[in-house]
C-alpha cells in the first residue's frame, strides 16, 4: 500500500515536473530583461572592462595574468559569448575599437573617451549574463522537487524569478547575480545527496557547483565553513 502511494506520488511528480521550468525561466527573463540597463552601480564600467580584457585575453599570452586574480571568471565567460557574437556580426566596431581596448592597461574613471569606449561593450556583455542569471534560477527548482516535492519545486523557481535582489543583480554586470544561484544550487545538491547516500551524483554535483561559485567569487568560500 505504501509502495502504491508512492509511485503514485512520484509519477504525479513527473507529470507535473516538466511544466516547473520554462515557465519560472520565462518570468525570470523577462523581468532581467526589463528595463535593462536602467540603473547602474560604480563599479560597473569597470567590471565591463575586466569582461573585454578578459575576453581579448582568451588564447593569448594574457590569459595567465587574468588566472592570478580570478574573481568574476565565470561571469566574464558568460559575457565572453555576448562580446564574440559582437565581435562576429557588428560593422560599426571596427578592429581598432578592440585593439583600442586592448591596448589600456587600466581604465581610467576621469577619460571620458574611455568610458564611452568600453560602455558601449556594455550591451553585449550583459545580455548574456542576464539570461545566464534566468536560466540558475531552474537548477535550484529540480533540486527542491526531488527533495520536497513538486509544489516545494514550483515555489521555489517563482521565488528566485521574483526575487528583488537577484532580479536588481542580474540587471548589472557583477559577478553576484551568477554566484548566489550557484551557491544556492550547491546547498540545495548537498541536502540531496545526504537524504541519499548512494548518491554519489549530488556530492558531485554539490562541489562542481561550489567550486564555480568560488571562481567567480571568493567570498563564495564562506561556504565551505558550513
Amino acid at each position: 500500500m505504501v509502495d502504491h502511494a508512492a509511485r503514485q506520488q512520484q509519477a504525479a511528480m513527473v507529470s507535473w515536473e516538466p511544466l516547473l521550468y520554462p515557465l519560472p525561466f520565462t518570468l525570470a527573463l523577462l523581468l532581467r530583461l526589463l528595463q535593462l540597463g536602467a540603473f547602474a552601480v560604480r563599479d560597473e564600467l569597470n567590471w565591463t572592462f575586466r569582461a573585454c580584457r578578459f575576453f581579448l585575453s582568451l588564447g593569448t599570452a594574457e590569459a595567465g595574468m587574468a588566472a592570478q586574480d580570478p574573481s568574476g571568471t565565470v561571469s566574464f565567460l558568460i559575457a565572453s559569448v555576448g562580446l564574440a557574437l559582437r565581435r562576429l556580426t557588428s560593422t560599426s566596431m571596427a578592429a581598432a575599437h578592440w585593439q583600442a581596448l586592448q591596448s589600456l592597461p587600466d581604465l581610467n574613471t576621469q577619460s571620458v573617451e574611455q568610458l564611452r569606449l568600453v560602455a558601449s561593450c556594455w550591451p553585449a556583455a550583459m545580455l548574456p549574463l542576464a539570461a545566464a542569471a534566468a536560466l540558475l534560477t531552474v537548477p535550484p527548482a529540480i533540486l527542491a522537487t526531488r527533495l520536497w516535492g513538486t509544489r516545494s519545486g514550483m515555489l521555489t523557481a517563482l521565488l528566485l524569478a521574483f526575487s528583488p535582489m537577484l532580479v536588481a543583480g542580474a540587471r548589472v554586470l557583477t559577478p553576484e547575480a551568477i554566484t548566489a544561484p550557484l551557491l544556492l544550487s550547491a546547498l540545495l545538491a548537498l541536502l540531496w545527496a545526504l537524504q541519499r547516500p548512494d548518491a554519489r551524483l549530488g556530492y558531485a554535483l554539490s562541489g562542481a557547483l561550489c567550486g564555480l561559485a568560488l571562481l567567480n567569487e571568493s567570498r563564495a568560500g564562506l561556504l565551505l565553513l558550513y
